[in-house]
């Protein structure tokens, strides 16, 4: 538990610096005022944090249709990455469209921080246990103990045995995704340092991740293909993203 207090306080601080560090960058760039960011920011995040619990109930209905009640229990966990980033991106362009700021220019800042903040969300999500993959052999085979979703799903499996004291050793798929952040951010930095039209930053960041993602998901253990009995949903979301962003890249004028 004092692991992950400290995990949240350094997440704290590393959303506060961000943003006044964006806001530096967008009232330099003359996009937006920081009065006018921070409002959006705060309501993007709202949106952001009911879009995270939505998209976990809508992908886990099956545990919530029984016992409607639960959905309410959100101290009890259970928050998709996917449903903050549509719910949050989608309140924020609306905004930004609204009072007219120029949308591709203020994507390319936000950037860098979005990739950082997708290392830290899923550093976070590999000392909670979430987002878990598949068991592995390989040696950096992560294993949790009995307290642990984890142990939890496997026992409901009948994969453990019944004495047993952790859980298999599973994919750290979260470490995984924590990677492509990095990556994404290495990629879009060397990037800035170059004369592109506006938005390419964010579209490099968009293709950079979701590959990743789309890849990463075959790995995961905490939910079934349930597009075609072949791909999650997140997998679905990351080909429309992959295809928008090489659109954008390779094809728009």
């Amino acid at each position: 538990m004092l692991i992950v207090a400290v995990y949240f306080i350094i997440a704290l601080f590393f959303v506060t610096v961000s943003l006044y560090f964006f806001a530096y960058q967008c009232e330099k760039a003359r996009i937006i005022n920081p009065e006018e960011l921070f409002l959006i920011a705060g309501l993007s995040i709202i949106a952001g944090f009911l879009g995270a619990r939505t998209g976990y109930v809508i992908i886990e209905y099956g545990s919530y249709i029984q016992h409607p009640i639960e959905i309410l229990k959100i101290w009890n966990g259970g928050f998709s990455s996917m449903g903050a980033a549509i719910a949050g991106g989608l309140v924020g362009l609306y905004l930004l469209k609204r009072d007219k700021i120029k949308i591709p220019g203020f994507l390319d800042l936000l950037s860098p921080y979005l990739a950082l903040s997708i290392f830290f969300t899923r550093i976070g999500g590999f000392m909670r246990g979430s987002s878990f993959g598949k068991i592995t052999t390989l040696p950096w085979g992560v294993v949790y103990p009995k307290t642990s979703l984890v142990f939890k799903v496997q026992m409901s499996k009948g994969i453990l045995a019944p004495d047993a004291t952790h859980a298999l050793p599973v994919h750290p798929t979260t470490l995984y995704e924590a990677a492509s952040g990095i990556l994404a951010f290495a990629v879009i930095m060397i990037l800035r340092k170059k004369n592109y039209k506006d938005g390419t930053i964010m579209a490099t960041l968009l293709l950079v991740y979701f590959t990743g993602r789309f890849l990463i998901d075959f790995l995961r253990g905490d939910m079934a293909p349930l597009v075609l009995g072949i791909l999650t949903p997140s997998q679905l979301i990351s080909i429309v993203a992959v295809a928008g962003s090489l659109y954008f890249l390779l094809l728009e004028k």
